[in-house]
């Protein structure tokens, strides 16, 4: 049930972004880049856990991807990139920093508590289909109403 409940949570967290278009939950090395997708879409992979005394401790392994352009634009300016690869940065990096914020001044019915965000990472080129994102680890904590 905890696992539900933490995972749940990340997933209506994103659906409450408008950015977010896609929301996925596999292992990175199944998500789906084909151009089909509609972007941005968010990976939400539940790498590891921990059972404690009092909490079960989540390890997901976040994935935010935008598409790249690939029309070709003017280049009105030697400094301009001829790509749309910050915009895409920025616009994931948006979507992760607003979850990030979020989560941590959450107050919460469910007592659900951010332990840890490790720092957020680039993507640049990514697959066949040239995507760049952002991607980062965040570690969250439910009560361990189990029991024995």
């Amino acid at each position: 049930m905890e696992l539900s409940i933490a995972t749940n949570f990340l997933i209506e967290r994103f659906q409450d972004n408008p950015l977010v278009n896609t929301i996925s939950c596999m292992k990175q090395t199944e998500i789906d880049h084909n151009k089909a997708n509609i972007y941005p879409l968010v990976n939400i992979d539940l790498n590891q856990s921990e059972v404690l005394e009092t909490v079960h401790r989540f390890y997901y392994i976040i994935h935010i991807y935008q598409q790249r352009d690939s029309e070709p634009r003017t280049n009105l300016n030697n400094k301009l990139l001829n790509t749309n690869m910050i915009d895409n940065l920025n616009e994931t990096y948006s979507i992760a920093t607003k979850l990030i914020n979020n989560v941590r001044s959450y107050n919460n019915d469910l007592d659900i508590d951010v332990v840890q965000v490790t720092p957020v990472e680039m993507l640049k080129n990514v697959s066949t289909n040239l995507l760049d994102g952002v991607t980062f680890t965040i570690v969250i904590e439910a009560p361990n109403t189990t029991g024995c």
